[in-house]
């Protein structure tokens, strides 16, 4: 997956925003966060929308029969009648962002300022993850 972003970066700064090219490329940094690869902690958890409580940190099950899903340390699982006791591996915050989505579980979408020596190459005061490129 770095390859492509890279491929997007790259083809940002060489064609317009406005051209296909750049759209496609846009399109691609939106939906692949340079934090994809990252690991989930309770911090980035609750950050994106998860509640926690004595026991775990969660999100909730938008609608009755969809499960919610459940972390604790380094496991995470589905909680609900259908699912009580699956356990499942979600090693990354792509891991995690994938799953919500496939359960309609909505995360909220944090602005991820870039690092020194990067800009953002989407609209000042923007939802969701920066697409950045070196200065």
């Amino acid at each position: 997956m770095n390859n492509l972003r890279e491929d997007a970066e790259l083809v940002l700064l060489h064609v317009e925003d406005d051209t296909a090219a750049g759209r496609l490329a846009k399109a691609y940094l939106a939906d692949h966060p340079a934090d994809d690869d990252e690991p989930v902690t309770e911090e980035w958890l609750c950050s994106v929308g998860a509640k926690k409580d004595d026991v775990s940190v969660f999100f909730p099950s938008p609608i009755q029969g969809v499960p919610a899903i459940e972390f604790s340390k380094e496991q995470a699982w589905l909680t609900n009648e259908d699912y009580a006791g699956v356990e499942i591996k979600l090693k990354t915050r792509g891991d995690v962002r994938r799953l919500c989505a496939a359960l309609g579980i909505e995360m909220k979408s944090v602005c991820q300022v870039p690092p020194k020596g990067w800009r953002c190459t989407r609209q000042a005061g923007h939802e969701g993850p920066c697409a950045a490129l070196p200065d």
